[in-house]
């Protein structure tokens, strides 16, 4: 359920990038500037917003994550806690694609899931270059507004099928649509 409402912001920035075209109409370098512009404010971030104190910790830096904490206690108009207790940060084992290779059933399911994930994607870029014969704002606001529709009915849906039934019945109803179209 979290994995498909992490891509609901997808969908309604695909819907502000069609309502924002339609607003501006004038070039493309126009709307290229509007959607830039706003993003220099990230530049500013790093020296505004402090860094974790879990992350200054698997640095070595635990006076620094004490102060850390300190200061988001007092933005929260808390007091700072006394037995604060940092655990030093231990390296785990790391397993790269190697470790993959030695479990054949996770391989396995790596392959469908590459093979799904490519399905995928060349159906939804061919539909969305079909979207925009007649009008391209209708066009695209309406395959946006569908995209977002269908990600919140598949939360809906998956807390009462399951995943599995709601994956394969989504790709033979995409694969008919698309053979119908």
């Amino acid at each position: 359920k979290v994995s498909v409402f992490a891509q609901v912001p997808f969908a309604v920035g695909f819907l502000y990038v069609v309502f924002l075209s339609w607003c501006l109409r004038s070039s493309w370098r126009t709307l290229q500037w509007v959607m830039a512009v706003p993003n220099l404010l990230f530049l500013v971030f790093p020296f505004i917003l402090p860094e974790s104190p879990r992350w200054l910790v698997s640095r070595g830096r635990a006076t620094a994550a004490l102060a850390s904490i300190a200061a988001a206690a007092r933005s929260n108009s808390r007091s700072v806690p006394d037995n604060i207790v940092l655990n030093k940060v231990e390296e785990g084992e790391q397993q790269g694609i190697s470790g993959l290779m030695r479990q054949p059933k996770l391989l396995f399911r790596l392959f469908i899931m590459s093979l799904n994930w490519m399905v995928i994607t060349l159906c939804f870029y061919g539909l969305s270059m079909n979207s925009g014969k007649s009008d391209l704002f209708i066009g695209l606001g309406t395959m946006a507004g569908v995209e977002l529709v269908a990600y919140l009915a598949t939360m809906v849906f998956m807390d009462a099928c399951g995943r599995q039934p709601i994956l394969s019945i989504c790709q033979m109803l995409g694969g008919v649509s698309c053979l119908a179209a």
